[in-house]
């Protein structure tokens, strides 16, 4: 949405170029993405860096209120609960549609806030492939601070090992050869040292955790977890020798409680002008009457599957558990990403993290998503192209 930047990338773009990128993510990580990649990164202006950066602020304020705090804690489901919950969520990141406002600025409106990391590795080196394929000017960066991508390894080594031996490190999925965020997890090995493991290969023994490492049965100390609970729930076939909330003597690398806490059920009680307004539908005593102006989306559940656009009454009266959904404004992105045919629309992860002992999460890089239809998500749009994972660059 720099214009000058913008034309100067579509007239130098060619699809040997977007070859290049995809073979050189092909030969760093060893695999393909399981999603679809952007043919173009984004480049926005400072002052949108700075909006997101003072959203991010007010919503850290809401959701570590002690009163916030008290609720989200009581409102993880009893079959989830985690024993030993840590005082702030390790990681947090929050996606933002890019609109214009009254002033004709772009303006970010929060979409969804998850307590949950996000693929912090593969943005780290899609940073460094995009800058090489395309040349991107040397003065525009992706983070929003001066962190820049060796801080930023370093803060995650910190805040994933805690100390401990890669050998005593995991990453734990549900099948995660065939998660489409593997690629992530191919470059948290290439950078860490240590390996992802299925849940069925974990081995319990009284309080303790193990896996076999090179045929040897090997004690886990700390869990990065990339687990989504949800998700466990529909996978009967995974059948696992331990579950999250027995008491076992591991750290976490993001809190599973966290999952529930910081999630679509924070949105009713987040105060910031840069946050549509949400409420949890069984607190809804009158519905609007310009239901398609909102979005239906339940409570606990990721890429945007069971989101519902252009609501109706009949699709009110279809929820079984009212206070499992939240009904929201319908947030306008601004379609003004100019590419070779149509123009294209927005969406801005921010990616937080935060060490035990720090006061506040540092802001790292984003995650950008580029869309031409309704739904956002890197799993829509097959069909089209400058659509999917992207990188927002911010100019000074």
């Amino acid at each position: 949405m720099i214009p000058e930047l913008r034309a100067d990338f579509n007239k130098k773009f060619s699809d040997d170029k977007y070859s290049n990128l995809l073979s050189d993510i092909r030969e760093y990580f060893g695999c393909d993405s399981g999603f679809r990649i952007a043919e173009t990164p984004v480049f926005m202006p400072g002052y949108l860096k700075e909006r997101l950066m003072i959203a991010c602020d007010e919503i850290m304020v809401s959701v570590m209120s002690p009163e916030y705090l008290e609720k989200s804690y009581k409102a993880i489901p009893d079959e989830w609960r985690v024993l030993r919950d840590s005082r702030h969520p390790e990681f947090v990141v929050a996606d933002f549609a890019v609109t214009i406002d009254e002033e004709g600025l772009l303006k970010p409106m929060l979409i969804e806030i998850q307590g949950f990391p996000s693929v912090f590795f593969f943005q780290i080196i899609f940073d460094r492939l995009y800058r090489n394929v395309y040349q991107l000017p040397v003065e525009l960066s992706p983070y929003f601070t001066g962190m820049g991508p060796e801080a930023f390894t370093e803060l995650l080594r910190k805040v994933i090992m805690d100390g401990n031996k890669p050998e005593e490190v995991i990453i734990l999925e549900l099948d995660p050869l065939h998660q489409a965020t593997y690629i992530d997890f191919a470059g948290a090995e290439k950078a860490l040292g240590i390996k992802t493991i299925c849940v069925r290969d974990i081995i319990h023994e009284g309080k303790c955790l193990y896996y076999m490492n090179n045929g040897q049965k090997q004690h886990i100390k700390r869990i990065f977890n990339r687990v989504i609970a949800d998700d466990w729930a529909k996978r009967p076939d995974l059948k696992a020798e331990f579950r999250f909330t027995e008491d076992i003597e591991v750290s976490w690398a993001g809190h599973p409680n966290w999952f529930f806490r910081l999630s679509k059920y924070s949105m009713p009680y987040l105060k910031s002008d840069y946050v549509p307004e949400t409420r949890i539908l069984s607190e809804i005593k009158e519905m609007p009457a310009d239901l398609e102006n909102y979005v239906l989306k339940p409570l606990f559940s990721f890429s945007g599957s069971g989101v519902i656009f252009n609501v109706t009454k009949e699709d009110i009266e279809r929820v079984d558990t009212p206070t499992d959904y939240i009904l929201q404004k319908k947030v306008v992105y601004h379609p003004g990403i100019v590419s070779l045919d149509e123009p294209v629309k927005c969406e801005i992860r921010v990616m937080l993290v935060w060490p035990d002992d720090a006061e506040k999460p540092y802001f790292t890089t984003n995650l950008t998503r580029l869309s031409k239809g309704d739904l956002i998500g890197v799993k829509f749009n097959k069909n089209k192209s400058w659509v999917g994972a992207s990188l927002t660059y911010f100019s000074e």
